[in-house]
């Protein structure tokens, strides 16, 4: 991954559970990360899963990372409950909140991607007071 000025930027990551996939940007040029359930995860209909993806995720200083749906699970009617949220600097295990929204039991498999990571610069600013609202 690069910057605006062509610098790489590394994240890195590692292992924390003995059943993980590593995470990886699919495509050259791929702005997203996409993590990978970590075994096969049972969904019944209206259930929810909180799953442990076994990575941790270092995010580098004046960085953070959005979490997003994965495709493939919007196509199946399942939801990821804490897409939106992000992850500031320092090593975090990513954790997912998956819900299932059909009326069949499912299965997400070992390897399917459940989530993708985007990667944000952060820029630091001053406050002012101001007289009126433009």
């Amino acid at each position: 991954m690069s910057d605006e000025k062509g610098k790489d930027i590394k994240i890195g990551f590692k292992y924390v559970g003995g059943k993980a996939c590593p995470p990886i940007f699919k495509d050259e040029g791929n702005y997203y990360m996409s993590i990978f359930a970590p075994e096969d995860i049972p969904m019944p209909p209206g259930q929810t899963a909180v799953v442990k993806s076994g990575v941790a995720i270092d995010i580098p200083e004046g960085m953070e990372a959005v979490v997003h749906q994965s495709p493939e699970l919007i196509q199946r009617r399942m939801g990821l409950m804490n897409s939106g949220i992000t992850i500031e600097k320092g090593i975090h295990e990513v954790i997912l909140i998956i819900a299932s929204q059909n009326q069949l039991i499912q299965t997400i498999n070992k390897g399917e991607e459940i989530a993708r990571l985007a990667f944000i610069k952060l820029l630091s600013a001053d406050t002012k007071p101001i007289l009126e609202m433009a």
